[in-house]
């Protein structure tokens, strides 16, 4: 009997690290709508999302703890959700919005500072954004979102000959404003163009930008102050050996921090010269594998790389079929140490899990209808569920999918092909 369950533990194991690799079959996870947003300009309202405007309207969502933060653009406010809907708080442009209707029916009067009194279920605080974007919210639900000075408080950087235009705005939990962050700290010199801001398990904000010559991640500590500034060089990246001879283009995709250490990451796909077998003339380039190289802060060295595994897109047509690699995206990071890597389809999205150590990966297909989106934003939250906001010709709508399930069912010791998912 014992050697039977010996035997079915192994056979377990088996399957296990077997799922790890790319199957023809790749369970899926069902979408779970949770509430929607309608277009509009009242305060639990979107602007109108449409393929046709032709504009920058950009919109970013993070969940935490059960809370869904939405900043948009075009609307220049930062509203708070429950998981029902329910619309907690509203941080607005006063000259963009009109005053939330539940201050302006109910009586309640708004103080100088712009603050519902305490006697409101609901609150509301004003702050003149001007163009915001990336939204990163901490553990004690402050919330950081990065906005444009106004022109005349534009800096010119000589060493990059480009114009320094864009700052973090830090708001505590109830959405009155704290201060802003820049180069330096509170109130330093406006950042590069911002791709992402992230917070950390110790509330920590971490930026990275970017010029044409590098990129620059500025590590602040959870007070704002600046504790690491690190550029990388485009032309400088780092290589495995058996790639050193090679000829080779090395894209840094992007950088983002370990959630618990002081660590970052560089996501860099690698593509590699061609040439004709034939005539043996440069035939092109062809993307090969995307590494992740961890940076240790504090000893300020490159630990191994870690190999992310690449997304096989197939395209049928007239009679023919055709494979070739592309690389996943960078979703996000748990606590628990796992990568998240995804990368958009016409039903759904296919999602990448990989280890920090390296050692496990599963794929996992989230369903749902992408191709009617004209807009859509994913996020990763620290217990590892992935929620999204999708904008559809007619209103939006926040989901989710409960990848946690996913990454707790390996933690437990359970076998990836026994799970059943609904």
């Amino acid at each position: 009997m014992k050697n039977c369950i010996f035997a079915l533990f192994l056979a377990g194991l088996c399957l296990f690290f077997s799922s790890c690799e790319e199957t023809s079959a790749v369970s899926s996870l069902n979408t779970e709508s949770l509430f929607s947003i309608p277009y509009g300009s009242y305060e639990n309202e979107l602007p109108l999302f449409s393929n046709l405007t032709g504009n920058n309207h950009e919109a970013s969502v993070v969940m935490r703890d059960g809370f869904f933060f939405v900043a948009d653009s075009e609307a220049a406010k930062v509203c708070q959700f429950n998981s029902y809907g329910d619309l907690i708080s509203v941080c607005y442009n006063e000259e963009k919005n009109p005053v939330p209707s539940f201050i302006e029916f109910s009586g309640i009067q708004l103080q100088s500072d712009g603050i519902a009194s305490d006697s409101a279920t609901q609150r509301a605080t004003t702050y003149s954004f001007r163009n915001i974007s990336s939204l990163a919210v901490d553990t004690e639900r402050n919330f950081y979102v990065v906005d444009y000075l106004s022109d005349d408080r534009y800096e010119f950087s000589t060493d990059d000959d480009m114009l320094l235009r864009q700052i973090v705005l830090r708001f505590s939990s109830e959405g009155d404003y704290i201060d802003f962050i820049g180069q330096q700290g509170p109130g330093g010199t406006p950042f590069p163009y911002i791709t992402d801001i992230y917070t950390n398990s110790q509330n920590e904000l971490i930026v990275i930008a970017i010029t044409e010559k590098q990129a620059i991640a500025y590590w602040f500590s959870s007070d704002g102050f600046l504790k690491y500034q690190i550029p990388f060089d485009y032309n400088q990246l780092p290589l495995e050996e058996e790639d050193r001879n090679k000829e080779l283009f090395a894209h840094l995709d992007t950088i983002f921090p370990d959630y618990n250490e002081q660590k970052l990451y560089l996501k860099i796909d690698y593509s590699f010269v061609e040439y004709d077998e034939s005539t043996k003339i440069l035939a092109g380039m062809k993307f090969g594998k995307t590494l992740l190289y961890p940076l240790n802060l504090e000893s300020g060295t490159y630990e191994r790389p870690i190999h992310i595994p690449v997304y096989e897109k197939t395209i049928v047509e007239d009679f023919s079929r055709v494979s070739y690699s592309v690389p996943y995206d960078f979703l996000g990071m748990t606590e628990s140490g796992w990568f998240y890597f995804c990368i958009a389809e016409d039903d759904g999205y296919s999602v990448c899990f990989v280890h920090s150590g390296g050692q496990k990966s599963i794929r996992r297909n989230l369903s749902c209808d992408t191709k009617n989106l004209v807009y859509h934003d994913l996020n990763v939250s620290p217990q590892g569920i992935i929620s999204a906001l999708h904008c559809q010709d007619d209103r939006a709508s926040v989901v989710w999918w409960r990848t946690d399930s996913v990454i707790d069912s390996i933690l437990n010791g359970v076998s990836s092909v026994t799970l059943n998912f609904k």
